[in-house]
């Protein structure tokens, strides 16, 4: 029975509330490497801001943990609305799931397009346009798989933001 409801839930979430960039079908995952780009002569490069870099890697942890923290929250009461047979709750949910998503989403491609170190920066991008492939239409996935998404972006920020804090000379206890 959770199954279906999982599954229904999904149906409804991309049905009601499918208005989101697409990446025509496109799956993401997340890859934190922690190299820099090379460069002509051999040598790395990653000619992004350091003390940019932390702070908004910083903040791309901060609201990635909060859109998963609300997903699992909607799927409550999504869970809750369609055990009761309201419609109207089902949608709700479904919407503020894919306009949680929808919007982080858009802050993380655009947090992509600052002067961020090349690790940083790919994460973003490939956080951001997962991110709308799961608020898109066609979106084949479950609930499972979004979950698991988002917290693999938590994991990656988490290490790409102690990365950046390292390249920026920040010790653990000089961070702010």
């Amino acid at each position: 029975m959770r199954r279906v409801l999982v599954g229904a839930a999904t149906v409804l979430t991309v049905a009601a509330c499918g208005q989101g960039p697409t990446t025509a079908g496109t799956r993401v995952q997340p890859v934190v490497t922690g190299r820099a780009s090379p460069s002509l002569s051999g040598t790395p490069v990653d000619s992004g801001d350091p003390l940019l870099t932390r702070r908004l890697c910083s903040e791309a942890a901060i609201a990635t943990a909060a859109a998963t923290s609300d997903f699992h929250a909607q799927l409550a009461v999504l869970e809750r609305a369609a055990a009761k047979g309201d419609q109207d709750g089902l949608v709700a949910a479904a919407e503020a799931i894919n306009g949680r998503l929808t919007a982080l989403a858009v802050t993380l491609a655009a947090m992509a397009q600052r002067s961020v170190t090349t690790s940083v920066k790919k994460l973003l991008s490939d956080a951001a346009r997962a991110l709308a492939d799961i608020s898109s239409p066609g979106y084949p996935g479950t609930t499972s798989d979004i979950a698991t998404m988002l917290g693999d972006f938590v994991t990656g920020f988490a290490q790409a933001c102690s990365r950046a804090a390292h390249e920026a000379g920040l010790a653990p206890r000089d961070r702010r």
